[in-house]
């Protein structure tokens, strides 16, 4: 097929005159058979997305009915989605942050901040010597037994 029977351009009813709606169907890869919406002002500036759209038009058109997908406009009552009901969304600034969804904050309490006593003349709190850690030999490092030996004129030859 053809790239240009991919696309498909018609006037846009929802939007004001001189304002093109652009259908691309993807050819290939993972989202091939998908639909992406472009939409040409009369100027012809490229839009992608409603937000650029909201952008651009400012408070000259309302774009608060106007389904990006279809290019029209919807009827007053209906709504898109149940899910986008409670979702307030200003196009020209993006999502508004609920209070609900903003992330916690892990709270450490900090040890310096607070007193610190040191008592060392109760009874119960002194260390008492293990006799048994002090009769265990310290581990030694194996060695070669000619290096042990070597003095430092021999072991600069070695290396």
């Amino acid at each position: 097929m053809d790239v240009l029977e991919k696309r498909k351009i018609q006037d846009c009813l929802g939007l004001p005159t001189g304002w093109k709606r652009e259908e691309v169907i993807r050819k290939s890869g993972l989202s091939a058979g998908k639909t992406d919406i472009y939409y040409f002002s009369p100027c012809g500036r490229k839009f992608r997305s409603k937000p650029q759209l909201a952008r651009f038009l400012g408070d000259s058109f309302d774009l608060s009915a106007f389904d990006f997908r279809s290019g029209k406009q919807l009827s007053v009552g209906a709504r898109k989605s149940k899910r986008l009901k409670n979702i307030q969304y200003d196009y020209s600034r993006g999502l508004k942050q609920d209070a609900s969804l903003v992330l916690p904050i892990r709270q450490t309490a900090s040890i310096f901040k607070q007193p610190v006593t040191l008592k060392t003349n109760h009874a119960q709190n002194r260390i008492k010597a293990d006799p048994k850690q002090d009769a265990k030999d310290v581990p030694k490092q194996v060695r070669y037994p000619d290096r042990s030996k070597m003095n430092v004129r021999q072991l600069a030859k070695c290396s």
